[in-house]
């Protein structure tokens, strides 16, 4: 039995905006600054996330997923550590999980935060303090007068996180990145800022 038109056109809109269910670390801009979030499910008109940051309903937000891609859009709810967010413009979802910025090469990445204070980092068993630059569930970007060389096995102690073994993956003058051998967890990215701010006595 053929189903009456408007039954087909309400089925249509569902599968256009049912949610794609997902676990993905991301960032999110506010105007309280940036923020590590968590996707759970996203669909061409928003997305729902976990965050640590409190935002009233109706706040500008911008959100940054993968590698060289944000959507703008407003908080549409809050529930707790639980927020949803509105897309400004609805937007493809395959293409934004996809999504490399037209280079193959590219991998997905974990968004990267600003980050202040220093590491410690061991070298061959010998400690050297660098200062951090930003900081992902991945890796670290650290400064420092004399970066090991690329390929060298480290481990590192930042202040409010548990420390890592990393290797150094590339090396550009004063800096140096580290990626992290077990990635951090989402608890201990999303609340290091307050535990390092305790740390640093800010």
């Amino acid at each position: 039995m053929t189903e009456p038109r408007d039954a087909l056109a309400n089925s249509y809109v569902a599968r256009e905006n049912r949610l794609t269910r997902i676990l993905l670390l991301g960032r999110l801009i506010a105007a309280t600054g940036e923020h590590v979030c968590r996707a759970r499910n996203i669909s061409a008109s928003g997305l729902g996330l976990d965050c640590t940051v409190a935002l009233a309903p109706g706040a500008a937000v911008t959100i940054e997923l993968r590698n060289f891609i944000r959507i703008a859009g407003r908080v549409a709810w809050t529930n707790g550590t639980k927020l949803g967010v509105k897309f400004d413009a609805p937007i493809d979802v395959g293409a934004v999980l996809r999504h490399n910025g037209g280079d193959l090469r590219l991998q997905p990445r974990a968004p990267r935060l600003p980050a202040t204070g220093t590491a410690l980092v061991w070298v061959g068993g010998r400690p050297c303090v660098h200062r951090l630059h930003d900081l992902s569930q991945s890796g670290c970007r650290l400064i420092h007068a004399r970066p090991p060389a690329p390929g060298t096995l480290v481990r590192i102690a930042i202040p409010g996180l548990p420390p890592r073994n990393a290797t150094v993956r590339w090396v550009r003058d004063d800096q140096a990145g580290y990626a992290f051998h077990t990635l951090l967890s989402f608890a201990d990215i999303a609340g290091w800022p307050h535990r390092n701010a305790a740390a640093s006595g800010r």
